[in-house]
């Protein structure tokens, strides 16, 4: 049976006078070669100086990859967020990304790939977390919280918000800022007056006209509390698992592959 990985790690600067961009294309080079020989599909995601792989394929070639990349001297901090058995495979071939948060096509794919992974990753650090949202919404958990300005009153004061579902990509240009808010809202009921706080757009307005464009195309619910004291607060928008303690990260993950012992798990549609 095939596995799926997700590893993160960072790009580290050269010692040479070599851009950002060539490190970047030589180590994609280097996997793309490795990974076509070996039957491996997936993904090489990069955002400034973080890099996520997603990995397809037999359990043996992967765990090679996984030491393969561990002792690339190009890269540090290597962590496996994801380690599933699949059915099927998500990816036809190796493909590289340079994500650029204004490009729409990137969004699309992005927001797919994160349905494709986000059930099952598990993040045991801070960094883990912070290069996740760098990778998927263009942030690096550390922008400031203050409170939008509040010029007007809003319809949307007093309410809570979820989602069940994402809206498709044809029914709404599907931005940075609008993923964000999909990702707190899905499956998780949360208060107007967070998201004010988290502050993901620069004003009011540009939150509620977001709100607005996802009622329009029936993709949240909106409901009036009842009282202050029942308002849910956000949860995180990822499920935290737990991990075993001890030990390098890597070395056990590539223990579990070499074993044949993985946590167990299917394709996600």
């Amino acid at each position: 049976m095939d596995k799926r990985i997700a590893c993160l790690c960072t790009i580290k600067p050269s010692d040479t006078n070599t851009s950002h961009s060539e490190q970047v294309f030589s180590i994609f080079d280097s996997a793309r070669i490795h990974n076509k020989e070996n039957g491996i599909v997936g993904a090489f995601l990069v955002a400034d100086d973080t890099l996520m792989q997603i990995l397809e394929g037999e359990s043996s070639a992967l765990a090679n990859v996984l030491y393969r990349v561990n002792r690339d001297p190009r890269i540090a901090d290597v962590s496996v967020i994801v380690n599933i058995n699949i059915e099927k495979r998500a990816f036809s071939r190796w493909s590289l990304k340079l994500l650029s948060e204004q490009c729409a096509p990137h969004v699309e794919y992005l927001q797919k790939v994160h349905q494709l992974i986000h059930e099952d990753a598990s993040f045991t650090s801070n960094l883990d977390t912070i290069r996740y949202h760098k990778i998927f919404f263009h942030t690096d958990n550390t922008r400031s919280t203050a409170p939008l300005e509040n010029t007007e009153k809003s319809g949307f004061e007093g309410t809570l918000l979820s989602m069940t579902s994402w809206p498709r990509p044809t029914q709404l240009r599907l931005t940075a800022e609008l993923m964000k808010v999909c990702q707190l809202l899905i499956g998780h009921t949360v208060e107007y007056q967070r998201l004010v706080t988290l502050a993901i757009f620069n004003s009011r307005g540009e939150l509620d006209s977001c709100l607005e464009k996802l009622q329009e195309v029936n993709a949240v619910s909106v409901i009036k509390a009842k009282e202050p004291n029942n308002l849910h607060s956000i949860e995180t928008h990822q499920k935290r698992k737990q991990t075993s303690t001890g030990g390098s990260r890597f070395s056990q993950a590539l223990k579990q592959f070499i074993s044949g012992q993985g946590i167990k798990g299917g394709h996600r549609q």
